[in-house]
């Protein structure tokens, strides 16, 4: 995906929804996520040329539903913390 070409990205996870949590169909099937390592190369990002060539591909404009959300982490934690 262009989504990959942007100099700054840390991660790109897709996801692929299989139920919902009572079993039955989910509301969206799929979700992306994108990271970065600090706001500041999020926003170089936003501002680049690779940016503008994803906003440009159509992609986007023609997912259903779609929602971009950004999120700062808060708190993290992983089982290797309590060791």
């Amino acid at each position: 995906p262009n989504v990959r070409r942007l100099p700054r990205l840390a991660r790109h996870v897709i996801g692929v929804a299989l139920q919902d949590a009572a079993g039955g169909n989910p509301a969206c099937y799929r979700t992306a996520e994108t990271w970065w390592k600090t706001r500041e190369d999020f926003e170089a990002d936003m501002a680049s040329e690779e940016w503008q060539t994803i906003a440009d591909d159509g992609f986007m404009p023609m997912v259903a539903g779609l929602e971009i959300v950004v999120y700062e982490v808060e708190t993290e934690w992983t089982p290797e913390d309590d060791s």
